[in-house]
């Protein structure tokens, strides 16, 4: 029996998931069918002789296979109108508008996009079908619940994925390339090129390459050979064949600059603090953490000493405030404080030993300048 597929426009259907829109999933999906999309199932015009299949726009998962399953039972069973997911469902199969009703298919496919928790269900469902397609290609993925592809990205056989993976939009990952715990979009990975740990966007990294970790690329064309080290960004820049932007013993260093030399790249210090490099085509930005902590509340500033040399000559002594630098008449505290301890304790001592004699009536003084009576 020959099948003619409906599409009933929905609120839904334009929802992106995983790259594409869940109208593109149905249409991708029935492309070999004749296909009519209406604007509500009223509109159908069910013709004899042949099997209709209502769906409406919003049910992504929809595949072939539910219908042809569905076909079956109605032909087997002699069925007029078979609902596909129970009676709140408008998907359908209609082999004769008078004929028998009542009867349902159920599936996990059978699922509207009406809320959070159906948008769940689609998106892990339409996750799994896309790394099981992949896997069967002979893409080696390491950790399924822990990698994200888009459909419209190609990963070709050969690639490996590990986990934390996230790759969307037009991103290409060739045969032996290996990306491991970045963010791809747009992008493409060339053979045997590694990306560890590291955002690209719209961006290309030729053959035997690595990146990472902790790089960040956006419009940047990235040679083959070339190595792109932690904390380096290239934004509309390109990267020519061989060279290297890395800090194999911190920056500044002889290593560092033979390395950067050996690239082409220029060095000079920004405004911001950090190093520039500039390149041909653009300016590469090196960020990295200060050298030295941050204390906080260090100020610098001259203070007058009562008790210092120069004090009576007017002048004064440079300190600097914080937790490292000096103490902000602290030490002359602690020194009261361990002279106030030390007569407490040895008065307590004596007026102990003066009661144990039979001596009580001792007056001590204490830190807080109160009288203890023995």
């Amino acid at each position: 029996m020959k099948i003619k597929v409906w599409f009933v426009e929905s609120s839904a259907a334009r929802q992106v998931i995983l790259g594409r829109s869940a109208e593109e999933y149905l249409t991708r999906e029935f492309a070999a069918y004749e296909c009519v999309k209406v604007k509500c199932a009223e509109e159908c015009v069910l013709e004899e002789g042949l099997l209709h299949a209502v769906i409406p726009l919003d049910m992504p998962l929809v595949t072939e296979e539910d219908v042809l399953r569905g076909a079956e039972y109605v032909k087997k069973h002699s069925i007029g109108v078979l609902s596909l997911g129970g009676g709140e469902s408008c998907a359908k199969l209609v082999s004769a508008a008078d004929g028998r009703r009542g009867y349902f298919l159920t599936s996990p496919h059978f699922v509207k996009l009406d809320g959070a928790k159906s948008a769940a269900l689609v998106y892990n469902q339409l996750k799994e079908r896309i790394l099981d397609r992949l896997l069967a290609s002979g893409v080696r993925i390491a950790d399924v619940a822990n990698t994200v592809v888009d459909d419209t990205a190609a990963i070709l056989p050969g690639a490996e994925l590990m986990p934390f993976c996230r790759i969307e939009g037009e991103s290409v990952v060739e045969e032996g390339a290996r990306v491991e715990g970045s963010f791809l979009k747009d992008s493409r990975i060339c053979r045997d090129a590694k990306v560890v740990m590291s955002h690209l966007v719209s961006s290309r990294v030729g053959a035997r390459s690595e990146i990472g970790p902790f790089a960040r690329l956006r419009g940047a064309e990235v040679g083959e050979g070339c190595r792109v080290g932690d904390f380096v960004e290239i934004k509309n820049s390109s990267f020519a064949s061989g060279a290297k932007s890395a800090r194999p013993h911190g920056p500044g260093s002889s290593a560092a600059s033979t390395a950067e030399r050996a690239s082409g790249v220029h060095r000079r210090r920004g405004g911001g603090g950090g190093e520039q490099h500039r390149l041909r085509h653009g300016v590469l930005q090196l960020r990295r953490q200060p050298q030295t902590p941050h204390v906080r509340g260090q100020r610098v500033l001259y203070r007058r000493e009562r008790q210092s040399r120069r004090s009576s000559q007017g002048g004064g002594r440079r300190v600097r405030r914080g937790r490292h630098h000096g103490d902000g008449g602290r030490r002359e505290r602690r020194v009261r404080h361990r002279q106030e301890q030390a007569a407490g304790q040895a008065a307590a001592r004596k007026a102990k030993a003066n009661f144990e004699d039979g001596e009580g009536g001792l007056t001590f003084p204490s830190r807080e300048g109160i009288c203890i009576w023995w």
